[in-house]
């Protein structure tokens, strides 16, 4: 059992969530733990007006006070996490455990279950397309409460030549999340009285008003964060499931892990820099595991990975740059890879 700190994103406006490649155009349902810790800081600033490398040292030096998921969905009471990507122990039929194969979330409560045994089908219901998985009891209530938790809209704009005003229209995505539902992370916390903990609900509250993700001059990302207490139930194992995006500290932290025995993502991330003094750069870009990955070997992970330095300073960037590659773990028992 591990008591976690829940942070509701309640929306009061559509989100733009943009992953490089897929263009303004289309948008994805999850705000990765690297964009959230870049926004926190950028919060940081804005709050204490304090130099930012008071907010990045205790993370510089590999002792973070406080260790982030991404955001996943919620809808009403049901928290949904992404779907392991080894084969979940579920017992059922051919085509049943086929359709739960290619779920994109599972909840929290289901994924605590599978954790400790096999679940059988009667136990399960497949919602949305069969894209989220969860309990029977879960199922029940949402399909009761006939509504769909998000949808995925295109939105028409015009762009102005400025030379010429010329017209020409564009589409911009964006997800909009129903009465009740939205995004949520759970956070570690590591260090009780370091100074980002304690400003951590007003940089989430100072988050809000900015906005998260894309578009924001646009009234795109704006919530209200809900505060909470999550306790957690994963039975423990050989296996660990990653919740946000994950870079070994060095070779000796990725050698821990058995990755023949993994099944695991990796995603290659590259970033604008939003900084008063440095802005419209671009940073190196950094490959991460995924969450969702689920990777053998190490059995005492309550922190692990770095911060990134994706910029020097030099020339127009007057500070270092940093993106977080610190990984959030939860323990899961020894499962199927594919």
């Amino acid at each position: 059992m591990e008591h976690l700190l829940l942070i509701k994103l309640k929306p009061r406006a559509p989100f733009h969530l943009g992953e490089r490649g897929i263009g303004l155009e289309e948008t994805s349902e999850i705000v990765r733990s690297d964009t959230l810790f870049g926004a926190l800081c950028w919060c940081w600033t804005l709050l204490t007006g304090r130099d930012p490398n008071e907010f990045l040292e205790p993370f510089v030096e590999g002792k973070p006070p406080v260790v982030l998921s991404s955001a996943f969905p919620y809808w009403n009471e049901v928290l949904l996490l992404p779907r392991p990507l080894t084969r979940l122990p579920i017992e059922g039929d051919e085509e049943f455990q086929r359709n739960a194969e290619k779920a994109s979330f599972v909840s929290l409560k289901l994924l605590e279950a599978l954790s400790q045994r096999k679940v059988p089908q009667a136990e399960l219901g497949l919602l949305e397309d069969k894209r989220l998985l969860v309990t029977h009891s879960e199922a029940e209530k949402l399909k009761a409460s006939n509504q769909k938790p998000w949808t995925m809209e295109r939105v028409p704009r015009v762009a102005l030549d400025r030379k010429t005003s010329a017209s020409e229209i564009f589409h911009t995505g964006r997800v909009v999340f129903s009465e009740g539902c939205g995004l949520y992370l759970l956070v570690r916390i590591l260090e009780p009285n370091s100074a980002v903990t304690q400003k951590l609900k007003a940089l989430f509250r100072l988050l809000g008003d900015e906005g998260l993700g894309g578009e924001r001059s646009c009234g795109y990302g704006f919530f209200e964060p809900e505060f909470s207490e999550l306790e957690i139930n994963f039975a423990p194992g050989p296996r660990t499931l990653l919740l946000s995006l994950y870079n070994p500290k060095d070779a000796q932290e990725l050698e821990a892990f058995d990755l023949t025995q993994s099944a695991y993502q990796l995603v290659r991330r590259r970033s604008w820099v939003f900084s008063p003094r440095a802005k419209d750069l671009q940073t190196d870009a950094v490959h991460y595991f995924a969450e969702g990955s689920v990777l053998c070997g190490r059995k005492d992970l309550p922190v692990g990975g770095r911060l990134v330095k994706v910029l020097e300073p030099a020339g127009e960037i007057p500070h270092p740059v940093y993106r977080n590659g610190f990984g959030f773990f939860v323990g899961r028992q020894e499962g199927r890879s594919r």
